[in-house]
């Protein structure tokens, strides 16, 4: 299934040639809304037992989600997409189907000791033991399905789930002029002690788990905001302009971006926790820190004329010319060491590629990416490795139809998603493997013991796995 954009935003995997201002992305927010809106809690359509694990020593929020049995979310309404979550080991052995429940179940988080899963089921936030079939509805959506839960995230302790509760209008209900702000909210994983801290957007938490950095629209003042708030609900402060923020690995730096309507472009900013120390890096999107925070990777669109020119500004298109292609490169910003502010940029030859997806290496030096070309014959598509300055690059895949790669946290191996299925290779492409096929792979992300994956998978039939028998690729 492709998602639109605005979804895939939503959805924690935004598209990486997109360029979305904050109206938009407001926009699209309460467009999701609107799609997700129509929802009832009910009873079980249907939870199928699977084998329980081996008693383990229980942590706090592991006896939470096993202190409390709720009935699952109602079934869909008729024409909403079906999908479920599963998990499976990084060789393609040991799969379980964690969730069985009608209509999607979106935007997971785990525990940081790998135990409890939370995501999101037709508004709903659900929280569940990965060795159990229960399933424990945490929050529900007001009666008549005016609220819209996502982005859960669990606190660095795993003893708080973070979420947002967007307002939901349905058709046929009016919608005010001025809409009411999405809420931030804090719960145990047992459904206990709720609170709503402020109003607000992706919100996370930073590396202590005291603080929690967002963004706002301020309509008064007609800007986007960064603002921090302790996780009591005290200390609420502004501390800068700028929209989807994003915490340096030590919690001192926040990445932003800002939609400057006076050049019509997206720019890439950085700031000290406290606003000091602002630094404009230029346009861009989606900024990445690497795992020890000395370098800022972000995407910065180039229009590429037929005549063999590249301008960075994407107006150029408006000042007439034979634009044929805009493409979307990696730049990477230097934070920390002797290198400090200096960037490394594509060089002009590769300027007609799109470069999305980008991941850094678990040391910080490499980066591997996805190459799109304009037409699907064109040579240098693929998967690719480079080291972060750009001095040398490998294509590990020469296949289209790849996105979402990541290098695996010991660091030799990558995982992407190949049209639908996964695909695992030695970091330097040797030994492709075909973990799974034609069940649809949405998403995917690492559990926290770095040997299996969480996935989201279309739940369109029992899905046919290699399992124990991965398939080797050309």
């Amino acid at each position: 299934m492709i998602w639109p954009r605005w979804l895939q935003f939503l959805c924690g995997r935004p598209s990486s040639r997109a360029r979305v201002s904050p109206t938009r992305l407001a926009g699209a927010v309460s467009a999701a809304t609107v799609v997700f809106g129509v929802a009832w809690i009910g009873k079980a359509d249907s939870n199928r037992p699977m084998t329980e694990g081996r008693a383990r020593p229980r942590t706090a929020a592991l006896r939470a989600v096993t202190a409390r049995r709720e009935p699952a979310v109602a079934p869909a309404p008729g024409g909403m997409d079906e999908s479920d979550l599963y998990i499976v080991n990084l060789n393609g052995t040991g799969l379980r189907r964690l969730t069985y429940q009608a209509g999607p179940d979106v935007l997971p988080s785990i525990s940081p000791d790998g135990r409890v899963l939370a995501y999101c089921h037709h508004g709903s936030l659900c929280a569940r033991r990965v060795d159990r079939p229960s399933v424990n509805v945490l929050l529900a959506p007001a009666p008549g399905g005016d609220m819209l839960c996502f982005s859960p995230k669990f606190s660095p302790n795993g003893l708080r789930i973070l979420y947002s509760m967007a307002i939901v209008f349905p058709p046929g209900k009016p919608v005010p002029k001025k809409r009411p702000e999405n809420e931030i909210r804090l719960i145990k994983p047992d459904g206990t002690d709720q609170r709503t801290l402020t109003t607000g957007d992706a919100p996370q938490f930073g590396p202590d788990g005291k603080r929690i950095v967002f963004w706002i629209w301020n309509a008064d003042a007609k800007r986007s905001e960064v603002r921090l708030i302790n996780t009591d609900g005290r200390n609420l402060r502004t501390i800068g302009t700028g929209s989807t923020p994003i915490l340096s690995p030590d919690g001192r730096t926040i990445a932003v971006t800002e939609y400057v309507a006076e050049k019509d472009i997206i720019e890439v900013r950085l700031m000290n926790t406290d606003g000091s120390n602002l630094r404009n890096l230029g346009q861009g999107v989606n900024p990445v820190f690497s795992p020890d925070g000395a370098l800022l990777l972000f995407d910065r669109e180039y229009e590429v004329a037929a005549g063999g020119t590249a301008s960075p500004s994407p107006r150029a298109r408006r000042l007439g010319g034979p634009w044929r292609f805009r493409s979307q490169s990696l730049v990477t910003y230097v934070l920390a060491g002797p290198d400090t502010g200096k960037r490394f940029e594509p060089k002009y030859e590769e300027r007609g590629f799109a470069e999305l997806d980008a991941r850094f290496s678990p040391d910080g030096r490499k980066i591997v990416f996805v190459r799109q070309a304009e037409h699907k014959d064109d040579a240098g598509q693929g998967l690719w490795v480079m080291d972060f300055d750009r001095s040398h690059a490998q294509r590990v895949m020469n296949y289209s139809g790849i996105r979402f790669p990541s290098f695996t946290p010991d660091g030799r191996s990558i995982v992407c998603n190949w049209n639908g299925d996964l695909c695992l290779m030695n970091a330097d492409g040797a030994r492709r493997m075909l973990l799974t096929s034609g069940i649809g792979v949405e998403d995917y992300e690492f559990m926290p013991d770095g040997r299996r994956l969480l996935l989201k998978a279309r739940s369109d039939g029992e899905p046919w796995w290699h399992v124990g028998t991965p398939v080797l690729l050309p």
